[in-house]
């Protein structure tokens, strides 16, 4: 006779919280919207996002959107391999120490910020196909896609339209074309609001020096015929996979944008549903990616 051991040990996944590194919240960046709106939606799915207050002014206080379900990471926790954290690509180095990175491209690293080096074992997405480089990622780029709409607030009103506007943001001002619009008529503050609407459904025209900003969307959102001016980062062809309607890339391009506005607005809802499908699937890869097991249940039979 012997005795025989039978030892069962079951293993569980264990979910990995979020950390996300962002300056404080501000409606006048659509980066910093969309770094706190993805540790919002993450929270929605069920997982645990917390906001890391990445180079906050020591004099002010660190904002977040009350509107959104944004905790902030305690100030004296510690980075555990449980954690994932988030850095957008203005971000140098890792900071937090962690051990399970995420590089999320906003922009092209160094445009806004940022110097491009991450670690060997940093996991890269993309912002969309216009950041997208192949420097970090051979094969298809990883897409992150996350968007503000606020469809009830930028709409076309159908008001008589005259006159121009136009926004440079991140892009050149010495590359200001005075025929196509007055100097008066820029935008400074691009925060969402009724002004900003009302503007945007009186005038005909939007112009863009920044290729990369959402206020081209919302000015064809709101009914004006929106031009992004060509800064040489991005090619036509890169900008038409982003935004292929109601929205020209360079002056020539104002007829293909007028003839397929009708389809723009649809286009930009679908945009939308497929954001969760993106941050649900980001949950799903990097959960798998970066998992860990634990045991539990440890028992013996004789």
């Amino acid at each position: 006779h012997f005795n025989q051991k039978i030892i069962k040990i079951n293993f569980i996944m264990i979910k990995k919280k979020y950390i996300i590194a962002t300056p404080s919240f501000t409606y006048n960046s659509g980066g910093i919207i969309v770094l706190h709106k993805l540790a919002h939606l993450i929270n929605e799915f069920g997982y645990d996002a917390y906001l890391h207050h990445y180079k906050i002014d020591k004099k002010s206080y660190f904002k977040t959107n009350q509107d959104y379900n944004t905790p902030i990471i305690p100030k004296n926790f510690y980075c555990e391999d449980d954690y994932i954290v988030i850095y957008p690509e203005i971000v140098i180095g890792n900071p937090l120490n962690a051990k399970n990175v995420v590089r999320w491209h906003l922009n092209r690293p160094g445009e806004v910020g940022g110097d491009g080096n991450y670690g060997t074992n940093d996991l890269v997405y993309d912002f969309s196909s216009i950041h997208f480089t192949k420097k970090y990622t051979k094969k298809n780029p990883r897409i992150l896609s996350v968007h503000e709409m606020n469809f009830n607030l930028f709409y076309d009103k159908g008001k008589k339209r005259k006159g121009s506007c136009f926004l440079i943001h991140k892009g050149d001002r010495s590359k200001i074309n005075l025929k196509l619009h007055s100097i008066e008529d820029e935008i400074i503050d691009t925060k969402p609001s009724a002004d900003l609407a009302n503007l945007l459904n009186e005038k005909e025209y939007f112009y863009s020096y920044d290729s990369a900003t959402f206020v081209s969307r919302i000015a064809a959102m709101c009914g004006a015929k929106s031009v992004i001016i060509p800064d040489g980062s991005r090619s036509k062809k890169e900008l038409l996979e982003a935004m292929p309607y109601g929205i020209a890339h360079g002056i020539d391009d104002l007829d293909r944008a007028i003839s397929t506005k009708n389809k723009f607005l649809p286009w930009l809802k679908e945009v939308e549903k497929n954001d969760l499908k993106s941050v649900k699937k980001f949950i799903g890869n990097t959960q798998s990616h970066f998992k860990s097991k634990k045991t539990f249940n440890f028992s013996k039979k004789k």
